[in-house]
């Protein structure tokens, strides 16, 4: 009886050291995947590992999250500079035809070809 809970224990163990091998290049890692398998059973260690993410995917996820926020800060300062430039416009618009530059509808029609082009 003795020998056979020894024989199983050896198992238990060889077993959740090979799902800690298996964890190593996960983001739960070796001692993760060896620690679970152990206290709770290699079986349940080894499905985590399995739904675990890999450090690869992780870095993936991190870099393309980046690259997101990124995109995100170049379109809102692309679309800020675009309202300042519209602004700007019609500024000068104003000024033309308080000096007397511009009619009132060729004003008209300037701004709203500056605001339909963007």
């Amino acid at each position: 009886m003795e020998d056979n809970f020894i024989v199983y224990l050896m198992i238990w163990v060889v077993v959740s050291v090979i799902v800690g091998v298996i964890s190593a290049d996960k983001k739960i890692g070796f001692l993760g995947g060896f620690m679970l398998s152990i206290v709770l059973s290699p079986l349940i260690g080894f499905i985590v590992v399995l739904l675990s993410k890999s450090l690869e995917q992780e870095n993936r996820e991190k870099e393309l999250l980046e690259s997101n926020k990124e995109q995100t800060r170049l379109l809102a300062e692309k679309s800020n500079n675009n309202v300042i430039s519209i602004a700007d416009e019609i500024e000068k618009l104003v000024s033309l035809k308080d000096k007397g530059l511009l009619t009132e509808e060729e004003f008209k029609q300037a701004k709203r070809s500056l605001i339909n082009k963007n």
